[in-house]
């Protein structure tokens, strides 16, 4: 039996779901991918080379998509890693944000315009009645800020990093690259252990297989430990 319908059963990530006010990393469940038939992927993508027999319908063990599933994993660090506090302040600090308004929750950027002036973040609802809730949200984002309003605009001093921001934002920066690397850990685990069930495939098939496999792995791994080590060295020097 070749290598195969291993993809079909390895879940693929969802996105990571972040707590938009602590930036940090949830853990991510996993889905089923759907099924690639043996005409769409060339046997070159296949681990070990092996590919399904031309009339076996099975979806064939597609490297990419597990390269592609980490790799997501690795999107979603990213994605957190910039929302962590860290150096100079900006008007896109608070894009992330979601405020609850019209009985919804809604992207902080549909609802105003944010701009900084000088150290201060000035944000301009289009809709004035919106005011209150997105002071709320800024309020609850867990960035250190205290906003005031005018009626009109909501204003928001963002101080000079302290001691103890700099150690908040440098736990959230581990905790968020741990969960990452463990997820990662996990569907690397699944494979393999899918991977050694499969029946009728050579030692020399399979250990190609696990090579590949922890190539990749390494790969992503290594990434994200590099974003870490550039955002704590932002956070550090701000």
């Amino acid at each position: 039996m070749a290598l195969r319908r291993v993809l079909a059963s390895i879940a693929r990530p969802r996105a990571l779901a972040f707590a938009a006010a602590r930036a940090s990393v949830c853990a991510a469940s996993v889905r089923g991918p759907a099924p690639v038939s043996a005409t769409s992927v060339p046997p070159a993508r296949t681990f070990a080379g092996v590919a399904a027999d031309e009339e076996d319908e099975d979806p064939l063990l597609d490297p990419d998509m597990v390269k592609l599933s980490m790799e997501e994993y690795l999107d979603a660090f990213k994605h957190a890693v910039q929302h962590i506090r860290g150096g100079a302040p900006s008007a896109g600090m608070l894009d992330h944000l979601t405020v609850e308004a019209y009985g919804d929750q809604q992207p902080l950027t549909a609802l105003a315009q944010t701009a900084l002036q000088g150290t201060t973040l000035v944000v301009r609802p289009f809709d004035p009645s919106t005011i209150a809730d997105i002071e709320k949200a800024i309020t609850e984002a867990d960035l250190g800020l205290n906003p005031s309003s005018d009626g009109k605009t909501i204003k928001a001093k963002v101080p000079k990093a302290s001691k103890e921001v700099r150690a908040h934002s440098l736990k959230q920066l581990s905790d968020a690259a741990e969960t990452t690397k463990v997820n990662i850990r996990k569907l690397r685990h699944k494979v393999v252990d899918l991977v050694k069930k499969q029946e009728g495939v050579s030692e020399d098939d399979i250990y190609r297989t696990l090579q590949d496999l922890q190539t990749t792995t390494s790969a992503v791994t290594d990434a994200v430990t590099a974003v870490q080590h550039k955002k704590k060295e932002e956070i550090e020097s701000s």
